[in-house]
Parts: structure tokens; sequence; C-alpha cells
């Protein structure tokens, strides 16, 4: 085997690597899960299943994805602006508004999005 070939097999396993570290890490919740509410205490529950949808800023839709049992889900994504919605939220009344977050080269940008259930 050439050692060229190595060496670019490398290096595309090495890119490969370094985009899976760069994107978003969407966490859906529902709440309030019960109508009194405690200081300190969390009053909502990870939504598996819920759909979310990534655009970039001029509403092109970039990735769609499913929520997992932990109300998460990973999205692999270039560097930039984008906006991100709940399509589906099972259990709720409103969706949470769209949401614009800025992924950053190599890394895992956190955002929880808040479905309201309508419970007061």
């Amino acid at each position: 085997m050439d050692w060229r070939v190595s060496l670019i097999g490398l290096l595309g396993v090495a890119a490969m690597v370094q985009a899976a570290d760069t994107g978003l890490l969407v966490q859906v919740y529902r709440g309030p899960v019960t109508p009194v509410t405690q200081v300190g205490v969390e009053n909502a529950a990870p939504v598996a299943g819920a759909s979310v949808r990534v655009l970039d800023l001029t509403g092109k839709e970039v990735r769609r994805a499913a929520t997992n049992l932990r109300g998460e889900s990973v999205l692999t994504l270039a560097p930039g602006n984008y906006q991100i919605e709940v399509l589906a939220c099972a259990g709720v009344r409103r969706l949470p508004e769209v949401e614009t977050v800025i992924v950053k080269p190599q890394t895992m940008t956190k955002i929880r999005l808040d479905c309201d259930t309508g419970l007061r």
C-alpha cells in the first residue's frame, strides 16, 4: 500500500472526528409537570421523540432529528449561526419560540428548549 494513500486516509478520519465534535446538543423538556412549583426543584421532564429542526439563517433546513429517551439529540453541524425549532412535542399546549444559536468550531453547543404544558 502506498504511504500517500494511508496519509490521505488518516487525514480524512481526523477531519471526520473533528467535524463530529462541532454542532448542537439539543435538550427538549416539557413543563411544568406539576401545578405547584418549589424553589430549587426541577418542574420539567425530558421529552422523548420530540421533533427538532435546524435552519440556516436564510430559512433553509439543515438538519431534522428526534430526541432520545433523555430528551436529547446530538446534531453535527458546521460552525455558524443557526435557528432551531421544536416541531412536535407530545403533551404540551405551546411549543417554544424559535431560538438562534451560534455553533463554534470544535464545540458541542448545548441548548435547552422548554415546551409549555399549560399546567398552572
